[in-house]
């Protein structure tokens, strides 16, 4: 009798993984001529229509990013809604001496129902802050699948991107 209970565990854990959302980065690039410099301030802006996706967004990533060390503003926290301008961005990345702004936007995305789990496609790129606007010195693309609530699709998401980033010398200390 106790055999079989054996592989419970383990069939539950599984099970379990499966169920998890997950995070494919399907693109990235940077800018070869970029010099990495060390950052300390990062601005994330989401750029998504949802406030309360937007503030799960931002949020999840600007956590990925406190727990590597740097201070981090996050759109929806900096400005009231409905009063985000671009000229708003700028002028807070100046003030603030920002030293990188993250942009995310949300190329696709398909709710969670209660048989089908949520995708979505997105598109991040990053930009030198003191500098902002100017050039794009990384961009990357990815897809999260199988969530069933934002925060769920958010966390690994955040970790894909902050990953990625540091990778191509980006996120620099």
């Amino acid at each position: 009798m106790t055999r079989p209970t054996r592989f419970i565990g383990p069939a539950l854990g599984a099970l379990a993984l499966a169920a998890c959302a997950s995070t494919n980065t399907v693109q990235v690039w940077r800018d070869p001529n970029y010099v990495p410099v060390p950052l300390h301030r990062i601005m994330v802006v989401g750029m998504i229509d949802d406030a309360e996706v937007r503030v799960t967004f931002e949020n999840a990533i600007a956590q990925a990013l406190v727990s590597r060390g740097f201070e981090v503003a996050t759109s929806s926290a900096t400005f009231p809604p409905g009063q985000f301008s671009e000229a708003g961005l700028v002028a807070y990345v100046k003030a603030q001496h920002a030293d990188l702004v993250l942009f995310l936007h949300l190329t696709s995305f398909s709710a969670a129902t209660a048989d089908q789990p949520g995708v979505a496609t997105s598109q991040s790129e990053a930009f030198a802050g003191k500098a902002y606007p100017g050039p794009t010195i990384w961009n990357g693309a990815s897809t999260t699948r199988n969530f069933f609530t934002f925060q769920e699709a958010a966390t690994p998401l955040a970790t894909s991107i902050v990953t990625a980033l540091a990778k191509a010398d980006i996120l620099v200390r």
